[in-house]
Protein backbone atom coordinates (compact mmCIF):
# COMPACT_ATOMS: atom_id res chain seq x y z
CA UNK A 1 0.00 0.00 0.00
CA UNK A 2 1.56 3.21 -0.87
CA UNK A 3 -0.31 5.70 1.60
CA UNK A 4 0.42 3.90 4.65
CA UNK A 5 3.29 1.51 3.69
CA UNK A 6 2.02 -1.32 5.83
CA UNK A 7 1.92 -4.86 5.28
CA UNK A 8 -0.79 -5.13 7.95
CA UNK A 9 -2.56 -1.26 8.28
CA UNK A 10 -4.11 -1.18 4.43
CA UNK A 11 -5.53 2.27 3.90
CA UNK A 12 -8.71 0.80 3.26
CA UNK A 13 -11.52 4.10 2.38
CA UNK A 14 -12.11 4.45 -1.34
CA UNK A 15 -12.81 8.05 -0.99
CA UNK A 16 -11.78 10.89 1.20
CA UNK A 17 -15.24 10.88 2.41
CA UNK A 18 -16.02 7.39 3.63
CA UNK A 19 -16.07 6.84 6.74
CA UNK A 20 -12.83 5.17 9.07
CA UNK A 21 -12.51 1.54 8.55
CA UNK A 22 -11.21 -0.52 11.43
CA UNK A 23 -7.73 -0.49 10.15
CA UNK A 24 -7.51 3.33 10.06
CA UNK A 25 -9.09 3.25 13.32
CA UNK A 26 -6.34 1.23 14.84
CA UNK A 27 -3.33 2.75 12.87
CA UNK A 28 -4.47 6.41 14.00
CA UNK A 29 -4.84 4.95 17.89
CA UNK A 30 -1.34 3.69 17.83
CA UNK A 31 0.05 6.66 16.02
CA UNK A 32 -2.11 9.26 18.67
CA UNK A 33 -0.79 7.37 21.93
CA UNK A 34 2.64 7.28 20.67
CA UNK A 35 3.01 11.08 20.16
CA UNK A 36 1.60 11.41 23.52
CA UNK A 37 3.93 9.62 25.15
CA UNK A 38 6.67 11.35 23.06
CA UNK A 39 5.43 14.41 24.03
CA UNK A 40 5.31 14.07 28.00
CA UNK A 41 8.98 13.12 27.52
CA UNK A 42 9.50 15.88 25.80
CA UNK A 43 8.09 18.15 28.39
CA UNK A 44 9.73 16.17 31.38
CA UNK A 45 13.23 16.97 29.43
CA UNK A 46 12.38 21.38 29.06
CA UNK A 47 11.95 20.95 33.03
CA UNK A 48 15.21 19.24 33.58
CA UNK A 49 16.62 21.47 31.36
CA UNK A 50 17.68 18.52 28.73
CA UNK A 51 16.93 20.80 25.52
CA UNK A 52 18.33 18.47 23.02
CA UNK A 53 16.85 15.57 24.37
CA UNK A 54 13.35 17.40 24.84
CA UNK A 55 14.10 18.43 20.59
CA UNK A 56 14.87 14.62 20.14
CA UNK A 57 11.76 13.20 22.03
CA UNK A 58 9.26 15.75 20.79
CA UNK A 59 10.40 14.57 16.83
CA UNK A 60 9.29 11.71 16.39
CA UNK A 61 5.62 12.92 18.19
CA UNK A 62 5.33 15.59 15.51
CA UNK A 63 5.99 13.54 12.65
CA UNK A 64 3.20 10.91 14.13
CA UNK A 65 0.57 14.26 14.59
CA UNK A 66 1.29 15.35 11.03
CA UNK A 67 0.40 11.86 9.34
CA UNK A 68 -2.59 11.52 11.48
CA UNK A 69 -3.86 15.01 10.19
CA UNK A 70 -2.62 13.71 6.34
CA UNK A 71 -4.36 10.35 6.56
CA UNK A 72 -7.23 12.08 7.49
CA UNK A 73 -7.43 13.94 4.75
CA UNK A 74 -6.16 10.93 2.61
CA UNK A 75 -3.37 12.13 1.43
CA UNK A 76 0.34 10.43 1.66
CA UNK A 77 2.29 10.64 5.04
CA UNK A 78 4.56 13.62 5.05
CA UNK A 79 6.68 11.55 7.12
CA UNK A 80 7.60 8.30 6.14
CA UNK A 81 7.72 5.23 8.35
CA UNK A 82 11.14 4.78 8.28
CA UNK A 83 11.93 8.48 9.21
CA UNK A 84 10.18 7.98 12.57
CA UNK A 85 11.83 4.86 13.34
CA UNK A 86 15.35 6.21 12.73
CA UNK A 87 14.27 8.92 15.14
CA UNK A 88 12.90 6.43 17.53
CA UNK A 89 16.54 4.53 17.40
CA UNK A 90 18.52 8.03 17.93
CA UNK A 91 16.66 8.98 21.04
CA UNK A 92 16.85 5.74 22.52
CA UNK A 93 20.49 5.07 21.43
CA UNK A 94 21.35 8.79 23.33
CA UNK A 95 19.16 8.06 26.27
CA UNK A 96 20.36 4.49 26.82
CA UNK A 97 23.97 5.98 27.18
CA UNK A 98 22.96 8.49 28.94
CA UNK A 99 19.88 7.56 31.54
CA UNK A 100 21.65 3.53 31.74
CA UNK A 101 20.05 0.63 31.23
CA UNK A 102 16.53 1.32 32.98
CA UNK A 103 15.90 3.15 29.06
CA UNK A 104 16.24 -0.74 26.98
CA UNK A 105 12.20 -1.38 28.81
CA UNK A 106 11.41 1.28 26.59
CA UNK A 107 12.63 -0.26 23.11
CA UNK A 108 9.98 -3.12 23.45
CA UNK A 109 6.95 -1.25 22.69
CA UNK A 110 8.47 0.71 19.56
CA UNK A 111 9.88 -2.11 18.24
CA UNK A 112 6.05 -3.16 18.55
CA UNK A 113 4.52 -0.24 17.00
CA UNK A 114 7.22 -0.24 13.88
CA UNK A 115 6.20 -3.67 13.05
CA UNK A 116 2.51 -2.60 12.62
CA UNK A 117 2.99 0.73 11.12
CA UNK A 118 6.54 0.38 9.34
CA UNK A 119 7.22 -2.10 6.23
CA UNK A 120 9.38 -4.88 7.10
CA UNK A 121 12.73 -4.12 6.17
CA UNK A 122 12.35 -0.93 8.22
CA UNK A 123 11.11 -2.66 11.38
CA UNK A 124 13.61 -5.08 10.94
CA UNK A 125 16.58 -2.32 11.10
CA UNK A 126 15.34 -0.76 13.98
CA UNK A 127 15.04 -3.70 15.86
CA UNK A 128 18.31 -4.66 14.63
CA UNK A 129 20.30 -1.34 15.52
CA UNK A 130 18.33 -1.22 19.08
CA UNK A 131 19.75 -4.99 19.57
CA UNK A 132 23.14 -4.44 19.16
CA UNK A 133 23.15 -0.61 21.29
CA UNK A 134 21.23 -2.17 24.11
CA UNK A 135 23.70 -5.32 24.32
CA UNK A 136 26.65 -2.70 23.84
CA UNK A 137 25.53 -0.50 26.75
CA UNK A 138 25.02 -3.75 28.57
CA UNK A 139 28.48 -5.38 27.87
CA UNK A 140 30.12 -2.26 28.41
CA UNK A 141 28.73 -2.12 32.25
CA UNK A 142 29.66 -5.59 32.66
CA UNK A 143 25.76 -6.61 33.06
CA UNK A 144 26.00 -9.68 30.91
CA UNK A 145 23.18 -11.15 31.91
CA UNK A 146 20.85 -8.28 31.29
CA UNK A 147 22.90 -8.47 28.17
CA UNK A 148 21.18 -12.15 27.19
CA UNK A 149 18.29 -11.32 28.17
CA UNK A 150 17.31 -8.52 26.36
CA UNK A 151 18.48 -9.65 23.45
CA UNK A 152 16.83 -12.70 23.09
CA UNK A 153 13.81 -10.87 24.56
CA UNK A 154 14.01 -8.26 21.95
CA UNK A 155 14.73 -10.92 18.70
CA UNK A 156 11.29 -13.09 20.69
CA UNK A 157 9.47 -10.35 20.53
CA UNK A 158 10.50 -8.79 16.92
CA UNK A 159 9.69 -12.20 15.23
CA UNK A 160 6.17 -13.22 17.11
CA UNK A 161 5.47 -9.84 15.65
CA UNK A 162 6.36 -10.32 11.96
CA UNK A 163 4.83 -13.61 12.06
CA UNK A 164 1.38 -11.98 13.86
CA UNK A 165 1.74 -8.98 10.82
CA UNK A 166 2.10 -11.73 8.58
CA UNK A 167 -0.91 -14.12 9.66
CA UNK A 168 -2.96 -11.24 9.82
CA UNK A 169 -1.99 -10.36 6.52
CA UNK A 170 -2.60 -13.38 5.29
CA UNK A 171 -6.75 -13.71 6.62
CA UNK A 172 -6.95 -10.31 5.13
CA UNK A 173 -6.47 -11.24 2.30
CA UNK A 174 -8.28 -14.22 2.04
CA UNK A 175 -11.18 -12.53 3.51
CA UNK A 176 -11.04 -9.99 0.26
CA UNK A 177 -11.04 -12.29 -2.27
CA UNK A 178 -14.11 -14.23 -0.78
CA UNK A 179 -15.92 -10.86 -0.77
CA UNK A 180 -14.83 -10.77 -4.73
CA UNK A 181 -16.36 -14.49 -5.38
CA UNK A 182 -19.78 -15.66 -6.03
CA UNK A 183 -20.64 -17.94 -3.06
CA UNK A 184 -22.85 -20.78 -4.90
CA UNK A 185 -20.14 -20.94 -8.19
CA UNK A 186 -17.06 -19.48 -6.57
CA UNK A 187 -16.68 -17.41 -9.80
CA UNK A 188 -15.93 -13.77 -9.60
CA UNK A 189 -18.89 -11.29 -8.49
CA UNK A 190 -20.39 -8.26 -10.28
CA UNK A 191 -18.21 -6.10 -7.54
CA UNK A 192 -15.38 -7.83 -9.31
CA UNK A 193 -16.60 -7.31 -12.80
CA UNK A 194 -17.42 -3.97 -12.54
CA UNK A 195 -13.67 -2.89 -11.57
CA UNK A 196 -12.00 -5.38 -14.46
CA UNK A 197 -14.15 -4.80 -16.94
CA UNK A 198 -13.40 -0.66 -16.30
CA UNK A 199 -9.66 -1.77 -15.85
CA UNK A 200 -9.72 -3.47 -18.93
CA UNK A 201 -10.75 -0.94 -20.94
CA UNK A 202 -8.58 1.93 -19.81
CA UNK A 203 -5.89 -0.17 -21.86
CA UNK A 204 -5.48 0.26 -25.40
CA UNK A 205 -6.51 -2.71 -26.76
CA UNK A 206 -9.74 -2.97 -25.21
CA UNK A 207 -11.58 -6.33 -24.21
CA UNK A 208 -13.87 -8.69 -25.57
CA UNK A 209 -17.34 -9.04 -23.56
CA UNK A 210 -19.40 -12.00 -23.40
CA UNK A 211 -22.95 -12.04 -21.43
CA UNK A 212 -24.44 -15.29 -21.01
CA UNK A 213 -27.49 -16.18 -20.14
CA UNK A 214 -29.56 -19.46 -19.79
CA UNK A 215 -32.69 -19.63 -21.55
CA UNK A 216 -35.98 -20.15 -19.63
CA UNK A 217 -34.04 -21.12 -16.38
CA UNK A 218 -37.31 -20.70 -14.14
CA UNK A 219 -38.44 -23.28 -15.91
CA UNK A 220 -35.33 -25.35 -14.61
CA UNK A 221 -35.81 -24.55 -11.22
CA UNK A 222 -40.07 -25.42 -11.49
CA UNK A 223 -38.91 -28.92 -12.52
CA UNK A 224 -35.73 -29.35 -10.92
CA UNK A 225 -36.38 -27.13 -7.91
CA UNK A 226 -34.04 -25.29 -6.65
CA UNK A 227 -31.09 -27.50 -5.74
CA UNK A 228 -31.19 -28.59 -9.24
CA UNK A 229 -30.73 -25.06 -10.53
CA UNK A 230 -28.05 -23.84 -8.27
CA UNK A 231 -26.31 -27.50 -9.68
CA UNK A 232 -26.93 -26.03 -13.29
CA UNK A 233 -25.31 -22.75 -12.10
CA UNK A 234 -22.55 -24.83 -10.50
CA UNK A 235 -21.95 -27.06 -14.12
CA UNK A 236 -22.23 -23.74 -16.59
CA UNK A 237 -19.61 -22.23 -14.23
CA UNK A 238 -17.01 -24.95 -14.09
CA UNK A 239 -17.94 -25.14 -18.20
CA UNK A 240 -17.04 -21.50 -19.07
CA UNK A 241 -14.11 -21.31 -16.92
CA UNK A 242 -12.79 -24.31 -18.75
CA UNK A 243 -13.09 -23.12 -21.88
CA UNK A 244 -12.20 -19.15 -21.14
CA UNK A 245 -8.82 -18.37 -23.05
CA UNK A 246 -6.13 -17.94 -20.79
CA UNK A 247 -5.61 -13.94 -19.19
CA UNK A 248 -9.90 -14.27 -19.59
CA UNK A 249 -12.49 -14.29 -16.67
CA UNK A 250 -15.59 -15.25 -15.85
CA UNK A 251 -17.71 -13.85 -13.62
CA UNK A 252 -21.36 -14.85 -12.17
CA UNK A 253 -23.09 -10.90 -12.61
CA UNK A 254 -26.81 -12.64 -10.41
CA UNK A 255 -29.16 -15.27 -11.49
CA UNK A 256 -28.17 -17.11 -14.12
CA UNK A 257 -26.42 -14.43 -15.61
CA UNK A 258 -22.25 -15.03 -16.56
CA UNK A 259 -19.80 -13.30 -18.29
CA UNK A 260 -16.75 -13.59 -19.63
CA UNK A 261 -13.63 -10.91 -19.71
CA UNK A 262 -11.06 -10.82 -22.31
CA UNK A 263 -8.49 -8.18 -22.27
CA UNK A 264 -6.96 -7.21 -25.57
CA UNK A 265 -7.11 -6.87 -29.49
CA UNK A 266 -8.50 -9.91 -30.26
CA UNK A 267 -11.75 -9.87 -31.74
CA UNK A 268 -11.22 -13.29 -33.39
CA UNK A 269 -10.89 -15.06 -30.42
CA UNK A 270 -13.82 -13.59 -28.58
CA UNK A 271 -15.82 -14.38 -31.62
CA UNK A 272 -14.79 -17.66 -31.79
CA UNK A 273 -15.56 -18.43 -28.36
CA UNK A 274 -18.76 -16.63 -28.30
CA UNK A 275 -20.40 -19.37 -31.40
CA UNK A 276 -18.54 -21.99 -30.11
CA UNK A 277 -20.44 -22.11 -26.57
CA UNK A 278 -23.79 -22.88 -27.16
CA UNK A 279 -23.25 -25.74 -28.55
CA UNK A 280 -20.87 -26.80 -26.02
CA UNK A 281 -23.03 -25.84 -23.28
CA UNK A 282 -26.48 -27.73 -24.92
CA UNK A 283 -24.67 -30.99 -25.00
CA UNK A 284 -22.72 -30.94 -22.12
CA UNK A 285 -25.50 -29.93 -19.67
CA UNK A 286 -28.46 -30.57 -21.67
CA UNK A 287 -29.82 -26.67 -21.38
CA UNK A 288 -29.10 -23.77 -23.41
CA UNK A 289 -27.54 -20.65 -23.56
CA UNK A 290 -27.89 -17.12 -25.33
CA UNK A 291 -24.81 -15.22 -25.64
CA UNK A 292 -24.49 -11.24 -26.57
CA UNK A 293 -20.83 -10.59 -27.33
CA UNK A 294 -18.47 -7.54 -28.40
CA UNK A 295 -15.29 -6.40 -28.96
CA UNK A 296 -14.76 -2.37 -27.50
CA UNK A 297 -11.67 -0.59 -28.19
CA UNK A 298 -9.64 1.05 -25.44
CA UNK A 299 -10.97 4.35 -23.75
CA UNK A 300 -14.96 2.92 -24.14
CA UNK A 301 -17.04 3.46 -21.18
CA UNK A 302 -17.88 0.21 -19.03
CA UNK A 303 -21.72 1.07 -18.53
CA UNK A 304 -21.98 1.36 -22.14
CA UNK A 305 -20.01 -1.76 -23.46
CA UNK A 306 -21.89 -3.78 -20.85
CA UNK A 307 -25.31 -2.39 -22.07
CA UNK A 308 -24.53 -2.63 -25.55
CA UNK A 309 -23.54 -6.48 -24.65
CA UNK A 310 -27.00 -7.23 -22.72
CA UNK A 311 -28.68 -5.65 -25.85
CA UNK A 312 -27.08 -8.07 -28.06
CA UNK A 313 -27.83 -10.84 -25.53
CA UNK A 314 -31.30 -9.98 -25.97
CA UNK A 315 -31.00 -9.82 -29.72
CA UNK A 316 -30.20 -13.36 -29.29
CA UNK A 317 -33.15 -14.56 -27.11
CA UNK A 318 -35.23 -12.45 -29.54
CA UNK A 319 -33.92 -14.34 -32.15
CA UNK A 320 -34.72 -17.78 -31.42
CA UNK A 321 -32.36 -18.73 -27.76
CA UNK A 322 -29.36 -21.43 -28.24
CA UNK A 323 -27.39 -18.94 -29.51
CA UNK A 324 -24.80 -15.71 -29.66
CA UNK A 325 -24.80 -12.71 -31.19
CA UNK A 326 -21.25 -11.32 -31.53
CA UNK A 327 -20.53 -7.59 -32.31
CA UNK A 328 -16.34 -7.50 -33.86
CA UNK A 329 -15.78 -3.48 -32.90
CA UNK A 330 -18.06 -1.46 -30.78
Amino acid sequence: MHLLNSRLLEFTRSSPDAALGANDRFAIFVATTGALVMFSFALGHVLSGRTTLALLSALPGVMLILNIRSHLRARRWPAPPYMIMTSFAVLHTVEIWTFGLVNLLWVFPTVIAGALLSPGWAAGIYALGMLMSGCALAWTLGDLSLMWQFGLALILTWSFMQAGVAVVANLRRKLEEASARDALTGLFNRRSFDTDLETALNRTGGAALLLVDIDRFKHINDRSGHVGGDETLKALAGLLTSNCPTGGRVFRLGGDEFAILLPGPDAGQAGELARSLPPRICGALGVTASIGALHAGGGRDADSVYAEADALLYQAKAEGRDRSVFLASA
